[in-house]
């Protein structure tokens, strides 16, 4: 597999390593269903399942974050590009939402705009329009917010830095409000968080902003693409480290 032109070495470890913890993971539930609870060992067999399984769990982890930390580099350089893949980045960032906060993975039951009674404007010079979309819980998941998302290109075509005006932030305001309004009128009311993400503000969007995120319902955030990047890669970093000590934890013997 290392040898194939288009998968990298690392690549080529991850998945063997995949491969490796799903066939291990398959032998560790045989043990699991092999122990007679009659034995006088019963207790320890058990424990000793159960630490192999969170081995299991911590290197698979440990995967998962390495990739999606690859994955958020990436969306950096595409927003410091100006996002130029506009619709397909945000498309991608709409499906996997962790990208812009790892706690967000619950959330990924698109809910349509004008369900909401949103209907979003477009007045870009370029005619070009920026990224809204709305996200609730995904049965089972009991969740009570849904989360209504305005994404800003970091960048015009020409280059220049794209900072959000009073207007936009009025705007956004207006379709959170409407969210609210339809929430209201439900029998299981979802609360509603608006999140705006660009790469910078004018004075005035910036006054208006640090307004509007004092009111409570619904709760508004304004936010830049640098604050949220770092944001969920330091989460991520986190993560990452809480899955490389339960690794090194669990390859030890079941009495440390």
């Amino acid at each position: 597999m290392s040898k194939i032109p288009a998968i990298d070495v690392d690549e080529a470890r991850a998945l063997v390593g995949s491969i490796v913890d799903a066939h291990e993971d398959t032998i560790v539930r045989e043990l699991l269903e092999s122990i007679d609870s009659s034995t006088p060992d019963f207790q320890t067999q058990i424990w000793e399942v159960v630490q192999r399984f969170g081995l299991i769990d911590a290197r698979r982890n440990q995967t998962i974050i390495q990739a999606r930390l690859k994955t958020i580099a990436e969306l950096r350089r595409f927003v410091a590009g100006g996002a130029t893949e506009v619709p397909t980045i945000h498309d991608h960032i709409k499906k996997h939402p962790w990208l812009l906060d790892p706690r967000w993975y619950l959330l990924d039951d698109e809910v349509r705009l004008s369900d909401l009674g949103i209907m979003p404007e477009q007045d870009e010079p370029d005619g070009r329009m920026d990224f809204l979309f709305a996200l609730g819980p995904r049965s089972p998941y009991t969740h009570d917010e849904l989360l209504v998302v305005e994404i800003k290109r970091g960048s015009h075509p020409s280059g220049k830095p794209r900072t959000v005006n009073h207007n936009e932030v009025s705007r956004f305001h207006r379709y959170a409000l409407a969210a609210h309004e339809s929430q209201s009128r439900s029998d299981k009311p979802l609360r509603v968080v608006g999140m705006m993400i660009a790469q910078g503000y004018t004075s005035e969007a910036d006054r208006m902003r640090q307004n509007l995120e004092t009111v409570q319902s619904p709760r508004l955030v304004f936010t830049t693409w640098n604050s949220v990047l770092l944001e969920t890669e330091r989460l991520h970093k986190d993560w990452l480290a809480v899955s490389n000590r339960r690794a090194t934890e669990s390859s030890g013997s079941p009495g440390d």
